[in-house]
């Protein structure tokens, strides 16, 4: 177990002031060595460390006439089509629509991951997760097993959630949709209610970053994972994979980089980084031990470091540096990679990701020593 509870860094704190560590394909606990992404459940995942989980969910035939609202890890190839069933968990019988996989692999049920996320904002109060659902299908049945599953843990308070402090979020899961899979509940006001919130990400590569909206009923972030496939450009060795990785990240922050000198709110963004290098051909879990070996962490920690000193010299020269005060010290308001995603996340992993709160509270502040308002 790690020491990774971020109560400890003051409940004040805000999300959007905070570096959290992020679960890639945070269900796939199972399949060949090209589609398997994780080694440990939900629970043990938070026990090391990790805070926001992706998660995309389909449902599977169990046989029998029943079905599992369950992880899917795939690269294409699905079949979807419509039947009544027995689902698993609700002991009702519904028309779902069941998707089978002709490439990639299935992972953890839903009701188990959100009975383990209970589990523990319930054993540790102070703490919080983050489910985000993308790519989903049965949008409302994932709705309903959320409200279901996790009773009063699940966080219902309407408003902007990435400027809410710890203390707002402790004990509590916060559930996002894509704003898609959120209009195809067909209950907006009935789910907005009962805590089913909306995620948006402001990247935008043809026309620069969306604007941050301060009504917004939900997190918004900035990111994008994902490197080529480029056999002509030795893109699919393990090396060759990390340092596109390395590029394309770098390349995805700048806009919003750049635009936290001009752009209103924009430090209040989450930025969202990519540590992974996941692919069709290559064993996942072999490359991504290889990503955190000491010379390729420290290659990690100075690209998220750029980011946020870049950041932050972009808001001096705007004289946009604003300084709030909370009891565990000074906070920069900058856009900054506040997430940062990882394959099979352990505590080693989420013991780095973390460390990255000291550089974000103290270093910086004392580099920006000669340029306060």
């Amino acid at each position: 177990m790690s020491n990774c509870f971020y109560g400890q860094l003051g409940m004040d704190k805000r999300l959007r002031d905070i570096v959290i560590a992020g679960s890639h394909d945070a269900g796939i606990t199972e399949g060949g060595g090209n589609a398997k992404t994780q080694s440990q459940n939900i629970y043990h995942q938070a026990m090391s460390g990790v805070r926001f989980f992706d998660l995309r969910i389909h449902a599977r035939s169990i046989g029998g006439g029943r079905a599992r609202l369950s992880a899917y890890h795939a690269g294409g190839g699905i079949i979807k089509g419509k039947k009544t069933v027995e689902l698993e968990g609700s002991g009702e019988t519904v028309k779902v629509t069941r998707s089978k996989l002709t490439v990639g692999t299935w992972g953890m049920g839903l009701k188990g991951m959100l009975e383990q996320a209970r589990q523990f904002v319930t054993n540790y109060k102070s703490e919080f997760l983050i489910f985000k659902f993308d790519k989903c299908s049965n949008w409302s049945l994932i709705a309903d097993y959320c409200i279901d599953y996790l009773g009063d843990t699940i966080f219902v308070d309407q408003g902007d959630i990435n400027r809410r402090t710890l203390m707002d979020l402790k004990g509590k899961v916060i559930v996002l949709f894509s704003e898609k899979g959120f209009a195809e509940t067909g209950h907006l006001t009935y789910y907005a209610a009962r805590g089913i919130k909306k995620w948006r990400n402001v990247y935008d590569k043809e026309n620069g970053p969306k604007a941050y909206d301060s009504r917004f009923d939900g997190l918004q972030y900035s990111g994008k994972g994902g490197t080529t496939l480029n056999p002509i450009k030795m893109k699919w060795t393990m090396k060759g994979k990390i340092k596109d990785n390395e590029k394309t990240q770098l390349k995805r922050m700048t806009p919003m980089i750049e635009a936290s000198g001009v752009m209103s709110h924009s430090s209040n963004v989450l930025g969202m980084m990519y540590w992974t290098s996941t692919g069709y051909f290559e064993n996942i879990q072999k490359r991504n031990t290889k990503m955190w070996e000491g010379a390729n962490v420290d290659r990690m920690k100075g690209l998220w470091e750029g980011g946020l000193y870049d950041s932050i010299r972009e808001r001096s020269e705007h004289n946009r540096i604003k300084r709030t005060n909370y009891a565990s010290g000074p906070q920069l308001k900058a856009f900054i990679p506040n997430i940062i995603m990882m394959d099979f996340a352990n505590d080693t992993q989420c013991s780095v990701v973390y460390d990255l709160n000291s550089i974000a509270s103290t270093a910086l502040v004392d580099m920006l020593a000669g340029h306060q308002d």
